[in-house]
């Protein structure tokens, strides 16, 4: 799995904006403060968490991890969180083919994005 430096922007945003992620054995994560002191097997400073007490002997509790650490969701973790928030598969469909994210190959740029859209836009 490569996440683009856009990935990565959207998910830090998605952070900031409070959306509240629960660590997880799957999930892969940036380590922007650069808590582990070795190299990643992916790109810079994106790990995946295979052993979570690994993650937590680094971190000190799952808070830790959640404050020092950002999720970056995979296609399908984004499309997850979308469905919790009431958005539909046809409704993701057609944001993609919209933002012709297919042919462009980056369909997870485009569910991030309307993730951020659907937690920030203020509730009237």
């Amino acid at each position: 799995m490569r996440f683009t430096d856009l990935d990565i922007e959207l998910a830090k945003a998605i952070k900031k904006a409070g959306f509240n992620w629960k660590p997880e054995p799957g999930h892969f994560v940036l380590d922007d403060d650069q808590v582990f002191h070795h190299a990643s097997p992916f790109q810079d400073h994106v790990f995946f968490i295979l052993d979570l007490q690994h993650f937590l002997r680094y971190t000190g509790s799952i808070d830790g991890m959640k404050s020092r650490l950002v999720w970056l969701p995979s296609w399908h973790d984004a499309r997850e969180q979308l469905r919790k928030l009431g958005v539909t598969d046809a409704l993701m469909a057609a944001y993609l083919h919209d933002h012709k994210a297919i042919e462009n190959g980056n369909e997870l740029e485009w569910l991030l994005r309307l993730w951020l859209e659907k937690i920030t836009v203020p509730v009237a």
